[in-house]
């Protein structure tokens, strides 16, 4: 090892059909800590960048067949190849060649006889960028679900908070008490989703810019479970849902409680959604070696498998409404799970279309070191 290099174990491809250039640079970078792949043709390459999505790619333009122009438009035109940096090799020095590989989307242009040193600088500076573009979308992804709750979901619910409270207004002189306290009720439901939303947007833009506060401490699990259930009676009976837990009174976890807290609410308002109306919700829970495995199930309508690796990504749009037409942000989820890595646990979710969901969580049971708390 020559160094330490910023971008040890990034993966990449170079094509040449020149067996001492690829020799050279592929023991070089080896060396310097990078995972390398080889090709000597096209084609070749094309397979490679499809099963192995490298980070960047060292592509000679003077090929037999396939040459570099073609095989860089070809991965440009395929979604998961297509912002791979892509850089030539060649010793081809015509202004028009240069200018047709820019135009063809490679980011830069080394000409042959070069130095494997000329390459890592090259390399490490795409590599950056590259990262740097990708840290810069994902922000801006985030920004936009961000400013999307707040404009669509916020407005929807005080709507809903100004049209029950003119009709409060008017049942208390006009109607029954019996309409009176149903509208109550409905403003109080509708109060409580609306500060749990904020509250869950307050959490997840801390943990997003790092400075939502994680103080584990030694928690009660059965106590943190029936809490949870008391607060969500109502609408668990107004679907007449069986919401219940089997978790032992000495059970307990090593977590933060504002982070756990949120969890299991909103695990259980997901599950409450997507229930039929006479459906059961059960939490349970079983101790392992160090941690405690915490399992919502429910025996709702099921999500279908494509939709799964979905349900944690807050750039991927999967929404569909509840079995009473409940609507959310998608939020609750990815913030489950940002949460849970914090603790130092996993989540994952099993679901059957028209059978049900499973949505398990570990947490630690004693005192460990949690994960940091990241920025993205």
């Amino acid at each position: 090892m020559h160094g330490q290099n910023a971008h040890q174990g990034a993966a990449i491809l170079i094509v040449d059909d020149d067996p001492v250039n690829l020799s050279i640079l592929f023991n070089y970078l080896r060396d310097m800590g990078f995972q390398v792949f080889a090709a000597q043709d096209g084609e070749t390459a094309l397979e490679q960048a499809q099963s192995q999505t490298p980070d960047a790619i060292l592509l000679d333009i003077l090929m037999p067949e396939l040459d570099g122009f073609e095989t860089c438009r070809r991965l440009k035109s395929q979604p998961s190849t297509s912002t791979i940096p892509i850089i030539f090799m060649t010793a081809l020095t015509n202004t028009r060649d240069m200018v047709t590989g820019f135009e063809m989307g490679a980011v830069d242009y080394i000409t042959k006889p070069f130095t494997p040193e000329e390459i890592l600088v090259r390399l490490t500076t795409h590599l950056t960028l590259h990262q740097q573009s990708l840290e810069l979308t994902s922000l801006n992804t985030m920004k936009n679900k961000f400013f999307e709750i707040i404009s669509k979901d916020m407005t929807s619910a005080l709507s809903s908070l100004v049209s029950l409270s003119d009709f409060l207004v008017m049942a208390v002189s006009e109607m029954p008490g019996d309409t009176v306290h149903d509208a109550a009720k409905m403003i109080e439901n509708s109060v409580q989703n609306a500060m749990k939303l904020l509250e869950n947007l307050s959490h997840w833009a801390k943990i997003q810019n790092g400075t939502f506060g994680f103080h584990p401490e030694i928690l009660n699990l059965h106590e943190l479970v029936l809490e949870n259930i008391v607060q969500l009676r109502s609408p668990a009976r107004a679907k007449h849902i069986m919401l219940s837990h089997s978790i032992s009174a000495d059970t307990r976890v090593y977590t933060d409680y504002t982070a756990i807290s949120t969890i299991l609410h909103n695990l259980l308002v997901n599950a409450l959604w997507f229930t039929q109306d006479g459906g059961a919700v059960d939490v349970t829970a079983k101790t392992l070696d160090g941690f405690v495995q915490i399992t919502v199930t429910d025996s709702g309508i099921g999500i279908q498998s494509e939709d799964v690796r979905k349900l944690f990504r807050i750039d991927q749009k999967f929404q569909m409404a509840g079995t009473a037409g409940e609507h959310g942000t998608g939020l609750g989820l990815v913030l489950c799970k940002d949460l849970v890595e914090i603790a130092g646990g996993e989540l994952g979710v099993k679901s059957s279309v028209g059978r049900g969901s499973s949505f398990t969580f570990t947490m630690p049971s004693r005192q460990t070191s949690p994960k940091p708390e990241r920025k993205s």
